[in-house]
C-alpha cells in the first residue's frame, strides 16, 4: 500500500463530534437576586455556553398577567437591543418558553448607583469625598447625556431618569439602566402599560384632568419627572421630558438633594406640576458636603 494513501486515509477519518452547547434556559444557571421591582426581578446568572457571569431580568407572570405586561417586557428588551452605546447597559440574549418570554440577559455591572454615591457624599463619607469630586460627578453627568443623545437619535425616550438608574462601575464605567418605561416614538405599545404595584412608576390615583385620565397612568419617579409626566400626558411626552429629568439629576449632583421633596405622593406631584423647586443656592451642595445652606429650607 502506498504510504501516501495510508496518510490520506488517516486524514480522512472524521473527528468525534463535540457535544452541542445548551440552548435556551438550559444554558443559564440562575443565582442570587440582585434587585427587584414591581414587574420583575434581576438575578445573577452563569452563561454556561460562554463561561461568563451575566444579569438576568425575569418577568413575573401570574394568573393576573396580561398581554400588556408581556409586551412591555419585550419592548424593554427591544429598546436595549437598538441602543448600542458605551453608556447604555448591553443586552445579550432573550429566552422564551412555551410562547412566553422568561427572561433576558444583559451585562452584569459591578458597582454602585449614583444615588448611593450622593448619599455617601451627603453623609460626608471620607472615601466618597476623596473619589467623587465635583469634576468627576460632572463627567458622569456628561456620559449620561451622551447615552440619552444616542437614545433620542433613535426615537427612544427613557421616561425614568434618576440617580438610582445610573450605575458607576468598579472601573469607572457609567451606564444608564432600567429602560422598562422607555417609549419608542410611533410604537403603540409604548403607552400606559403599568404594573399595579411598581414603586418606581406611580399610578394615576388622583386624575388632575379628563385628558390625564384618558391618557393613562402617571409614569416615572415623581421627584425627577417632568410636569407633563405628573399630569399623565403620556401621548405628549418627547425628548424634552428626559431633558427635564436630566436637569433634576444635575440639581441632585450640585445640591445632594432631589429637586422635589415632600412627605406624601400627592404633595410631590403637585409641586412638580406647579414647578415648586427650591433654588439650588438655597441648599447645601457638593462643595458644602451636603450641609444645609443659610437660605431657604428643603424638606
Amino acid at each position: 500500500m502506498d504510504p501516501q494513501d495510508e496518510l490520506d486515509g488517516d486524514q480522512a477519518q472524521p473527528e468525534a463530534p463535540a457535544s452541542a452547547p445548551a440552548v435556551g434556559a438550559e444554558n443559564y444557571v440562575l443565582g442570587a437576586e440582585i434587585a427587584r421591582g414591581g414587574m420583575g426581578y434581576i438575578l445573577e446568572a452563569e452563561d454556561t455556553k460562554l463561561k461568563r457571569t451575566v444579569a438576568a431580568k425575569l418577568m413575573i407572570f401570574d394568573s393576573d398577567a396580561d398581554e400588556g405586561m408581556k409586551q412591555r417586557f419585550l419592548r424593554e428588551a427591544e429598546v436595549l437591543a437598538r441602543l448600542e452605546h458605551p453608556n447604555i447597559v448591553p443586552i445579550h440574549d432573550i429566552v422564551w418558553e412555551g410562547g412566553v418570554p422568561l427572561f433576558y440577559t444583559m451585562k452584569r455591572v459591578n458597582g454602585r448607583t449614583l444615588q448611593a454615591i450622593l448619599n455617601d457624599l451627603r453623609n460626608e463619607d471620607a472615601a466618597a469625598l476623596r473619589d467623587f469630586t465635583l469634576d468627576r460627578l460632572l463627567l458622569v453627568f456628561r456620559k449620561v447625556c451622551d447615552a440619552l443623545a444616542c437614545a433620542h437619535s433613535k426615537g427612544i425616550i427613557h421616561r425614568d431618569l434618576k440617580p438610582d438608574n445610573i450605575m458607576i462601575g468598579e472601573f469607572g464605567e457609567v451606564l444608564v439602566m432600567d429602560w422598562g418605561l422607555a417609549k419608542m416614538v410611533g410604537d403603540s405599545r409604548s403607552g400606559g402599560l403599568q404594573p399595579p404595584d411598581d414603586p418606581m412608576a406611580v399610578e394615576n390615583r388622583h386624575s388632575l384632568s379628563a385628558s390625564a385620565t384618558l391618557q393613562g397612568a402617571v409614569m416615572g419617579t415623581p421627584k425627577y419627572m417632568s410636569p407633563e409626566q405628573a399630569r399623565g400626558e403620556i401621548d405628549s411626552l418627547d425628548e424634552r421630558s428626559d431633558l427635564f429629568s436630566l436637569g433634576g439629576i444635575l440639581y441632585a449632583i450640585l445640591t445632594l438633594r432631589a429637586p422635589i421633596e415632600g412627605r406624601k405622593l400627592d404633595e410631590i406631584l403637585k409641586k412638580v406640576i406647579s414647578g415648586e423647586i427650591t433654588s439650588p443656592s438655597a441648599c447645601g451642595g457638593t462643595a458644602a458636603r451636603g450641609e444645609p445652606g443659610a437660605k431657604g429650607e428643603v424638606l
